[in-house]
């Protein structure tokens, strides 16, 4: 009867004991799923451009529209196309320069909601001066980084350098070619 008495306490300690060991146990959590860049999306950007026309020295505020379309293809990596235009108050004296727009192909290197990204592409833009025009289509590139606070709204900075070369049509004085740059934040909602 002690026999009995004996191995049913040890079996009682045991029982007692188990969950003791099972709560010592580490959770277990399920990670969250890795931020997707993928879809289009619709931003606005300002930013603070300057320009070389020639020898002329050129600066002002830019600002404006972009639309894009990204695809996630592996774990980190993330390709995409836009276009942008934006008004500028880029001008030196009688010289202004009113508008640029671009259309660009983008590599970005995905760390979850952080993007970093090169683009290079095609760009076009005009100079004014006393009722004269001069257009400029060339070269676009540059980089950015891009950060997702929310699922749907994204907040980046970029620098973009603008290889116009020489003038297309009509003549501008002695102005025949056109370098610029700008430095702008921009805002996406995707979609």
């Amino acid at each position: 009867m002690k026999k009995f008495a004996l191995i049913g306490a040890v079996i009682a300690a045991f029982s007692f004991t188990a969950p003791a060991q099972a709560a010592d146990q580490p959770i277990a959590y399920k990670a969250a799923p890795a931020f997707n860049w993928n879809g289009f999306y619709v931003g606005a950007h300002v930013g603070y451009g300057w320009s070389d026309a020639s020898g002329l020295e050129l600066d002002g505020v830019v600002g404006g529209a972009q639309i894009g379309f990204n695809v996630h293809l592996s774990k980190n990596w993330v390709i995409g196309l836009e276009t942008d235009i934006s008004a500028t108050s880029i001008s030196a004296g009688a010289v202004d320069q009113p508008w640029i727009w671009s259309g660009r192909a983008r590599l970005g290197y995905a760390m979850d909601r952080t993007l970093i990204y090169g683009t290079v592409g095609i760009a076009a833009s005009r100079l004014d001066a006393g009722g004269v025009s001069s257009g400029f289509i060339g070269a676009v590139y540059g980089a950015g980084i891009e950060w997702a606070w929310t699922r749907n709204w994204t907040v980046r900075v970029e620098y973009l350098h603008y290889d116009f070369g020489d003038e297309i049509f009509a003549f501008l004085g002695p102005v025949t070619t056109l370098d610029s740059d700008v430095v702008r934040l921009g805002v996406n909602y995707r979609f």
